[in-house]
């Protein structure tokens, strides 16, 4: 005659149930989450009768790979690696734009980029549409910036349309310390948009 299965007591069950859950919570660790900075030198306006740019993001385009919160790292040619423990906090669009915009404020030292509702009808407006086809930590640990970008005058005259190919040492082992190096590719880059501005007629 087989032996009755013991009933395991509800208040043992539900201790067992609870330490499985603990140890399977504690094996994952939470996600990390970062933010891109503005770290633009802050210059002085413009003076005497020139007036400072007003600047319209129209656009920024990422590459679809960039579209993701897991921060991108290059591991070798046409490979790609992604880490979900490790994310950007916001949209990377979303924070390329935002840190973009402040620091082309903080190069000019006055607000430089107005809202895209705004109409661009002055020589002194200008439209600015961007296209990024790498934004990431490259398999030398240096961080790459290459985007094709154009600058519209609002009064209809010629703008400029180029590219910039831009690279940067990671000066740590750390994700910090991409993410930083990430911010000074950009204060680079909005360093070009202010030269391309200040050429305009």
């Amino acid at each position: 005659m087989p032996r009755p299965i013991p009933l395991i007591p509800a208040a043992a069950l539900l201790t067992i149930l609870i330490t499985a859950l603990s140890v399977g919570c504690a094996g994952t660790p939470p996600a990390r989450h970062f933010l891109l900075e503005a770290t633009a030198a802050i210059g002085q306006p413009t003076p005497g009768p020139r007036q400072t740019p007003a600047v319209i993001i129209d656009s920024v385009q990422l590459a679809d790979y960039l579209n993701r919160l897991p921060i991108v790292r290059r591991t070798g040619d046409s490979r790609l690696g992604f880490d979900d423990g490790i994310r950007w906090a916001e949209p990377l669009e979303l924070g390329f734009r935002r840190v973009l915009a402040d620091n082309l404020d903080r190069l000019f030292g006055a607000a430089t980029v107005v809202p895209s509702t705004k109409a661009a009808k002055s020589g002194h407006s200008y439209r600015l549409t961007i296209e990024v086809s790498r934004f990431e930590i490259d398999a030398d640990r240096r961080a790459a910036l290459d985007a094709r970008w154009s600058l519209l005058p609002g009064n209809g005259k010629d703008g400029v349309v180029r590219r910039s190919q831009l690279s940067l040492p990671v000066a740590g082992a750390d994700t910090a310390a991409e993410v930083e190096a990430l911010n000074r590719l950009l204060a680079d880059y909005a360093a070009e948009v202010k030269q391309a501005l200040r050429q305009m007629p």
